[in-house]
Formats: C-alpha cells, structure tokens, sequence
C-alpha cells in the first residue's frame, strides 16, 4: 500500500469513527459526504474500511449518500467481492430490510444482479419486507418470485390481494400483470388459491376492473391462471361463460385464452354452454351449410376426375391411331 493509500485509510478511519460515535446529527452527515467524496477515486478502499460502519450506522439514521456510496462500492472493480461480503453477514440484510426504504429496495435490486439466488434466500425467511409494497419493491419482485419457495411463501403472505390495490388504484398495471403471471404459470398451488382467494370471491370485482384497464393483461392472467394439467381446470374454466370474454378475445386475437376456454367442452353438456350466445344455431346452421358444400365440391371432383380419365383413354387411343397411321405412310413412301 502506497503513503497515499496509507494516508486516505487513517483518514476513512476517523471519519468511520466520527460517523458512529459523533452525538451530533450534522457532524454525522458531515463524515458521510467526506467518506462519499473519497469514492470518486478510492472506492476500493472506502469498501474496505467503511462498509461495515456505513451499514451501523443505518441504525442511527439514513440519508441519501449511503445509498450513493453503497452504489460505487458494488459497482466498483472489486464489487463482486463486496456483495459477497455483505451477503455472508446477516445483520447487514436485516439492517436493509429492517428500513424498508425505497432505496434499500434498489439497493437489493443491485445485489440480485451479482447473486439473486443467495439474496432469495434471505428474503424467504423475510416476508415482512413486502407488507406493503411500493412500484420499487413490485420491481424487485419480478425478480426474487423465480424462486419457487419464496413464491408460496409470499402467496401465503396475500401477495395476490395485496396486489389487487395497484390494480384498484390504477397504477403499475403492466408489473402486477406481469407478477401474477409469474405467480399463476405452471404452478397448480398458485392457480387454485387465485380462483379460491380472488376470482370466486368480492375481490373479483376488483380484479375485473383490469379488463377495462387494460384487457390484453387480463387475458395474460387469465391464460396462466387457466392449466389443463390442473386438477381442478374444469371447475376453473366454468367460471368463465361470459359471451364478451369470447367475443373480446376474438377481436384481440387471443387464441392462447381461446383455446383453454373452449377446451373439452365440446364433450360437456354443450347446450347448456353455449346458452349465453344468441348466434348458436345460426353457427351451427352455417357449419352444416358449409359441410353440405364441401360434399357437393366432392362430388364435383370425382366428377371432373372421371371426365379427365375418360379423355385421357380417349388421347391415348388416337395417339396410337395416329401412330399406326404415320408407320402406314412410312411403309408406303418405301
């Protein structure tokens, strides 16, 4: 290590003390600027000297410059190994968690970018974290809900109605959309507490207002929420005999929802499900009209195949004639 190194390090030192120990506000604000000044060019070592006091002194207070700082460090050349560090100490985490600061939430969206899995596992035994939710956290969500056990967990936690309140307040319609798909795809647990907890209940009225919000999302849910490897998928897809449903999805062109919606019901009691639409027997009409049509093009070309094997026999007679009659001619020139 350099004097100059040398030199900064005694001096991060006292301003490590200054920031813990100082019984005045302002001259602990006044240590964090000096140590977030030293970043600019010594970021390695303020994260040696500094990380750990930074994360006390989050106990005291909080200000937007241990943020910045923690940003540079992370980032820094040697910032792999940093978040290592800070991960492998728990009272770290639980100092972050423990804020539930918008900034702490970015900072978490900084470390899953080194290492989601081992920032996963601090979260499934912290649930509490996401008691109330912010656009920031929904973010961080979108990537912790990868994994499978901190997604039963946080559905155990209400996640699901939790996110109803975006929907009911009309804002980050597109992230909760995209939440409850990953919640909803490929997990039976997920899709049968959605249609017990959500969709049977009063909360679907609040969820239903995403169709006039935005219907293309809705169908999105929808579709995940709708598996036929579900044992319960026919109680799930009787749930939605709504004539607009269809209608809707039609024009959007949503044949993933369309063809879970009409999925083996042809071999239920079919009258009975395509009550609500006014245009069934004109369809089935149509259909028979259409199947009356393509017998009779059938039958035109079987038709126009046998006239084309009789006129080819025909060819093939006045070809040989004509053969015959050329070697008659040739024989008569010799």
């Amino acid at each position: 290590m350099s004097e100059t190194e040398d030199a900064i390090s005694e001096k991060l030192k006292i301003l490590n003390q200054r920031l813990l120990d100082s019984t005045y506000l302002e001259d602990k604000i006044e240590s964090l600027e000096e140590i977030y000044h030293f970043t600019e060019n010594f970021t390695n070592l303020v994260g040696i000297h500094c990380l750990s006091s930074l994360i006390k002194s989050l106990e005291q207070f909080v200000h937007k410059n241990h943020f910045q700082i923690f940003f540079k460090i992370f980032n820094s050349l040697n910032g792999k190994e940093f978040v290592e560090i800070f991960l492998k100490n728990t009272k770290y985490i639980e100092n972050i968690i423990n804020l539930k600061n918008k900034k702490g939430t970015e900072l978490f969206l900084l470390l899953c970018q080194v290492d989601c899995e081992k920032v996963c596992e601090i979260f499934r035994d912290k649930p509490v974290f996401f008691e109330k939710l912010s656009d920031e956290k929904l973010n961080l969500l979108c990537i912790l809900l990868k994994d499978k056990i901190l997604r039963k967990k946080l559905i155990d936690y209400h996640l699901m109605e939790k996110l109803l309140h975006f929907i009911d307040e009309k804002r980050s319609v597109k992230k909760v959309a995209q939440i409850y798909e990953i919640l909803l795809k490929n997990s039976h647990f997920s899709q049968n507490y959605f249609f017990e907890n959500i969709i049977n209940t009063e909360k679907y009225k609040i969820f239903y207002k995403l169709y006039t919000l935005n219907t293309f999302y809705f169908y999105d849910i929808l579709t995940a929420a709708l598996d036929t490897t579900n044992m319960k998928f026919v109680d799930h897809q009787a749930r939605f005999t709504k004539k607009e449903f269809i209608d809707r999805a039609f024009v959007l062109k949503r044949y993933d929802f369309i063809s879970k919606y009409f999925y083996n019901r042809y071999g239920k009691d079919q009258n009975a499900f395509f009550s609500n639409f006014s245009n069934v027997n004109r369809v089935s009409e149509n259909v028979n009209r259409v199947s009356e049509n393509v017998n009779q093009i059938s039958e035109n070309v079987n038709q126009i195949s046998e006239n084309v094997n009789r006129v080819s026999e025909n060819e093939d007679v006045d070809s040989h004639q004509n053969h015959s009659h050329i070697n008659y001619l040739k024989e008569d020139n010799i």
